[in-house]
């Protein structure tokens, strides 16, 4: 077996939750459209404001637990 340094260990767990936080976005992308809601109009819903939205659906911020709780309640997930 081939020794993988901390190094690269930690640049696979790094893309790999940034992978994960993509594909968390895709999904509430895909269900914010499916219910026919603006960024802005879930923004008010949950409390937040649309470009933060917009920052988590394309994966470049990762929300609170309870953010996603709230997105999910509002979107019927």
């Amino acid at each position: 077996l081939e020794r993988i340094d901390w190094k690269e260990q930690a640049f696979f767990r790094y893309g790999q939750a940034v992978s994960d936080l993509v594909t968390l976005g895709q999904r509430i992308r895909h269900y914010r459209t499916a219910a026919g809601l603006t960024l802005d109009q879930l923004g008010d819903r949950v409390g937040v404001a649309g470009s933060q939205l917009s920052l988590m659906e394309n994966g470049r911020r990762e929300p609170r637990v309870t953010l996603l709780t709230a997105i999910g309640t509002e979107l019927g997930v």
